[in-house]
């Protein structure tokens, strides 16, 4: 569990407990305000959906989510809130939908279904640390956002998305009159009478403020065509990334960009599947761009090949300026004092590095543990929870000072099932290595084995590959390659890693940990 009021949810309701788990590791995903739907988590998790809400509706009444009705269009599927939809019909006689423009009468809301949505905080929830302690929320007290109120819209919405957006719409208007008329006439007419009409910037920004709370911002933008057809790339543009950040299916913004786009020569957009959760053949399948270059940079800085009599013998990479994490089968032939002398390491010329050997430390004694004879015999036999395959060298001179090294402590998450897992190393099958190259699966994660000590994924590997370090989705090192795992009719079917989580908690229960150097890599 990642947050403490889970584990008290949990003690209370241990029939629940699966559903449980999965809600917890569904809020863990969320960075700022978020909405989740019932119907839409039991899909993910082929739980049950009644359940499902069962539990959500419990993290209701512990004020950690805030349920809101919410109705759904007959004939788009566009969710509105029930609260907006009443007020409407009562002022207007009627609600025009956000995603169609139909107008909704009395008489169908109370013949339609209404649905629930579930708006999450992850700023006022305490999670778990590290070391099992509860960690307070990143902002105590502010009161500016606690469980139960309603986002406030801009919350996901970064400095740099809300400063595109405002430059965009500063463009198209001259006063404060032109927003109003604007608004009336388009999908901002509900909540045209709150907008601030004092100046114009105060205008476009509460424009910004209303559309984007109630996840209209993307139609809004793309209404705004009508005023300014010059900029109708941009605005295109604009709108389909503001549109992917929320939890809806809007048919009429999908037929609307197509028909913006179809004489348009960018962007090009494919948007003719109903939603993001039938689009994805995995679960969370797309890496961050600018993460993953900052990370095959530093990948081809800080991994390097491990050679023994200068043979390739398989991939370490730094967890310190002058320490490599390898695995144990790796350099097995090694450990003596006698043999350190024979081992070096050695990293790759990179676009602004030069090719580097380094020798490792004979003098240094190299923390390590055994793999099991299970692994080495490839059977399922769970390891004992202390033979987790890996070594620990350190060089005879520090290099991280200009490479960097990847931290031990990034996270103790591991993976959802069906999550992207990237690796890093220097494939075989035979000496010497390749050049360093990555691999990535989605689905990748699979789970672990029998007792928590391995992780199983279908990310490829071959001989050489073992001492690789395992990365999440979001780059963070969860892992370290060391063995591949069932074997096919063709190939094998997973490979398998130990969880660096794993690898700590057995540092600092050995001797090694009053070592001075280790006790500096072990600080959290």
């Amino acid at each position: 569990m990642y947050f403490q009021i889970s584990v008290s949810i949990a003690e209370k309701n241990a029939e629940f407990h699966q559903e449980i788990e999965f809600v917890d590791s569904m809020l863990d995903e969320a960075e700022s305000t978020s909405v989740f739907q019932a119907r839409h988590v039991a899909r993910i998790s082929r739980l049950d959906v009644n359940r499902i809400e069962a539990v959500m509706d419990i993290y209701v009444e512990e004020q950690t989510l805030r349920c809101v009705e919410m109705l759904k269009c007959e004939q788009c599927s566009t969710l509105a809130k029930l609260t907006e939809v009443n007020e409407a019909i009562r002022e207007q006689g009627a609600f025009e939908c956000s995603g169609c423009s139909r107008e909704i009468e009395q008489s169908e809301v109370e013949s339609t279904d209404v649905t629930s949505a579930y708006y999450f905080d992850p700023s006022s929830v305490s999670r778990i640390g590290s070391d099992g302690a509860s960690e307070q929320p990143d902002n105590p007290g502010t009161g500016s956002s606690r469980p139960g109120r309603e986002p406030t819209g801009d919350a996901d919405l970064s400095e740099r998305e809300a400063s595109i957006v405002t430059e965009l719409l500063l463009s198209c208007f001259t006063s404060p009159n032109d927003v109003v008329n604007f608004a009336s006439n388009s999908s901002a007419r509900p909540f045209r009478h709150e907008l601030e009409t004092n100046t114009l910037a105060n205008c476009v920004r509460s424009l910004l403020e209303q559309s984007h709370r109630r996840e209209l911002l993307s139609d809004v933008l793309l209404d705004l065509e009508k005023v300014a057809p010059n900029k109708r790339d941009r605005i295109v543009a604009i709108a389909n990334h503001i549109e992917a950040k929320y939890d809806r299916a809007s048919r009429h913004f999908r037929d609307e960009v197509a028909r913006l786009t179809e004489s348009a020569s960018e962007p090009q957009f494919d948007l003719g599947r109903d939603s993001f959760l039938e689009e994805a053949t995995s679960r969370n399948p797309f890496l961050d761009v600018s993460g993953l270059r900052d990370w095959i940079d530093n990948a081809e800085r800080r991994i390097c090949r491990i050679r023994g009599d200068e043979d390739d013998l398989g991939t370490g990479f730094l967890i310190a300026d002058d320490l490599v994490l390898t695995c144990q089968h790796v350099v097995k032939h090694f450990l003596e004092e006698a043999d350190r002398e024979y081992l070096s390491v050695c990293f790759d010329k990179t676009r602004d590095t030069a090719e580097l050997i380094v020798k490792v430390d004979p003098t240094w004694d190299i923390p390590f543990s055994k793999p099991s004879v299970g692994d080495e015999l490839g059977t399922d036999e769970p390891p004992d929870p202390t033979e987790l395959d890996f070594a620990i060298l350190k060089l005879s001179t520090q290099v991280g000072g200009e490479r960097g090294s990847f931290s031990l402590h990034d996270t103790r998450r591991l993976p959802l099932v069906g999550d992207p897992i990237l690796i890093a190393g220097h494939p075989g099958p035979n000496a010497p290595l390749q050049r360093l190259k990555f691999s990535m699966a989605a689905p990748g994660y699979v789970g672990l084995n029998k007792n928590d000590t391995r992780m199983i994924y279908k990310t490829s590997t071959l001989k050489g590959s073992s001492g690789s370090p395992v990365f999440n989705r979001k780059f963070q090192l969860i892992g370290l390659h060391h063995n591949r795992g069932e074997e096919g009719e063709t190939h094998y079917q997973n490979n398998r890693g130990i969880p660096i989580s794993k690898i700590v908690d057995y540092l600092r229960q050995s001797h090694w940990k009053d070592v001075q150097r280790m006790e500096d890599l072990l600080e959290h």
